[in-house]
């Protein structure tokens, strides 16, 4: 296959158009509620919803348009309602709902501010607050209605990064991608190569597991006799990716000579087998990725920084799942479907409090765990999550968001099943300088449940630090 000429003059300097990779700091951000689990049925113009005025969430607001539509069995008629404050923070209050307003695990009894990304729980439903641009908007719902993954984000960053990656793929440019381990950097290299319809194979090689000694050969291949182990010619990853993508994964742990005839590569697309002094030319798109973040001196560990800027001006960076918790509602169900389960609303509650270290990833090995052991039906409840999951939170049912009887307030005195109040926090706070561990450890829970306890109280342990 003949290189495509216009990708050549690409490679050579030209990037994409400037709109594509500006950021976008200057433009004014709007206050969104983003319904992250609700009922299957439910439109995204409903899934989005601007607090320019306050918005009533339920059943059956009456003071629709500024409402929030949720139709489902756990919702009061006007469950709650979400306003923005005077300090621009938005605040949240219950109505008097029958299955009470759950912040973070905790149900609220009066208006309380609350912070971007903590999980509201509205009878079976999961919603988060989110600062949103205009080209965010945009940018979720061109994602929403042509999905370039599997799943179709509700993230404004992780939109904007998709709209990016489609505009990037299209014209051909070697990409470097960039995010925590199982953050789906190999799904989105695939989805990457779909969207620019190249005609040959995706080729997907995890650098890291390449034997040192031997990584040269694997990538460029080798002539008969070219090393002891060569009793026969074979072709490398980069020839049986001829006329598609090449995705070298955790690019940082390739050795440095390698990474260097890699560079030579992309400079003009030709190579020589190892033992061979006789170049070929290909036609190969490469698409890198590294879990490693930038360091000071703006160069990725273990990348060398001429790679790395051959692969484009900057990565684009795969926010950690944790940082669009308002996506894993539509990943969940996504996952599940493909294990053919189901997802009981008790498992929405303990999947929303968990802090997912290993991402999607993550996500998916709980899911596969939960449905084989799940109910014949295939329905997964919380009782089925692995126990790391399992908040002790939401396992009474004084904050269970989908209890039939009216949940009872939290006592005032902390227990091992209780929710501490905001001025327990606070005091706790003070009296261990601000050290979020000591407060975990006396109220005998997880640092990262405490640590969404104080987001949602707007408490910041800093200030109290000496």
């Amino acid at each position: 296959m003949k290189p495509n000429p216009k990708d050549d003059a690409l490679r050579a300097g030209e990037t994409a158009p400037r709109e594509d990779l500006r950021p976008w700091s200057t433009e004014p951000r709007k206050k969104y509620i983003i319904v992250a689990a609700g009922p299957r049925d439910m439109p995204l113009s409903q899934r989005l919803v601007n607090i320019d005025k306050e918005v009533i969430v339920g059943r059956e607001p009456k003071e629709a348009p500024h409402a929030l539509r949720i139709d489902d069995d756990g919702t009061s008629r006007a469950h709650a309602a979400f306003a923005v404050g005077s300090d621009g923070n938005v605040r949240v209050r219950d109505l008097g709902s029958r299955n009470g307003t759950i912040v973070a695990g905790s149900r609220i009894d009066s208006e309380v501010p609350l912070a971007e990304g903590v999980p509201v729980f509205i009878g079976d439903s999961v919603l988060v607050v989110r600062s949103l641009t205009g080209p965010e908007v945009e940018a979720i719902r061109e994602d929403c209605a042509s999905p370039l993954g599997p799943v179709s984000t509700l993230s404004g960053s992780m939109a904007l990064g998709c709209r990016r990656l489609r505009r990037l793929a299209e014209r051909g440019i070697d990409l470097l991608l960039s995010g925590e381990t199982g953050s789906g950097k190999e799904v989105y290299a695939e989805a990457i190569h779909k969207v620019s319809a190249r005609r040959g194979p995706f080729v997907a090689v995890n650098c890291a597991a390449l034997p040192e000694s031997l990584a040269e050969s694997e990538l460029f291949g080798n002539v008969k006799g070219a090393h002891s182990t060569a009793s026969q010619a074979r072709r490398g990853w980069l020839e049986q990716a001829e006329g598609g993508t090449l995705f070298l994964d955790e690019i940082g742990d390739m050795p440095g000579p390698v990474q260097a005839k890699l560079l030579r590569f992309l400079q003009d697309r030709t190579f020589a087998p190892l033992g061979s002094s006789k170049t070929q030319k290909l036609d190969v798109r490469v698409v890198a990725a590294t879990r490693r973040g930038l360091s000071d001196d703006d160069n990725y560990a273990g990348v060398r920084p001429d790679l790395a800027a051959r692969l484009g001006p900057h990565p684009i960076v795969l926010p950690p799942l944790r940082d669009r918790i308002e996506d894993l509602g539509n990943l969940a169900e996504f996952l599940a479907n493909r294990l053919g389960a189901r997802i009981h609303a008790t498992a929405f509650y303990q999947l929303f409090l968990h802090s997912w270290p290993g991402n999607v990833r993550e996500l998916a090995k709980a899911l596969q765990w939960a449905t084989a052991l799940a109910d014949p039906e295939g329905i997964v409840r919380a009782e089925h999550l692995p126990d790391l999951l399992v908040s002790h939170v939401g396992a009474t049912d004084a904050v269970s968001p989908i209890s039939s009887t009216p949940p009872q307030a939290p006592r005032a005195r902390v227990r091992r099943t209780d929710v501490p109040s905001r001025e327990e926090l606070q005091r706790l706070v003070h009296k261990y300088e601000g050290r979020v561990g000591d407060v975990a450890t006396e109220l005998q829970r997880q640092r990262t449940l405490v640590w969404r306890w104080l987001k949602a109280a707007g408490i910041d342990p800093t200030k109290s630090r000496t």
